[in-house]
């Protein structure tokens, strides 16, 4: 996987709601943030190392599934994820 397939992963495993998905430190380390229906941030993940999510599949579900719970925690609902990537 690369770096740009990871952030589209990540940015699309919120709907309906917008994130933004960020690699800083030289592609190095991976963040991103969801909006609620106001573009107000209701969640923003920690900083992950870019490495981790792109050599272990699972490290990118269990970050995603985190942050899912999260917001799901807090009244929102999100669509499915998909299953062809999130597959073991």
């Amino acid at each position: 996987m690369q770096i740009k397939e990871v952030l589209q992963i990540i940015e699309s495993s919120f709907q309906p709601l917008h994130s933004k998905a960020e690699s800083s430190d030289y592609e190095h380390e991976i963040s991103f943030r969801v909006f609620g229906p106001d573009d107000k941030a209701i969640y923003t993940s920690p900083t992950y190392r870019a490495d981790h999510l792109l050599k272990n599949k699972h490290q990118l579900v269990h970050a995603l599934d985190s942050a899912r719970n999260t917001i799901i925690g807090k009244g929102f609902s999100l669509s499915d994820l998909s299953a062809e990537w999130t597959a073991k």
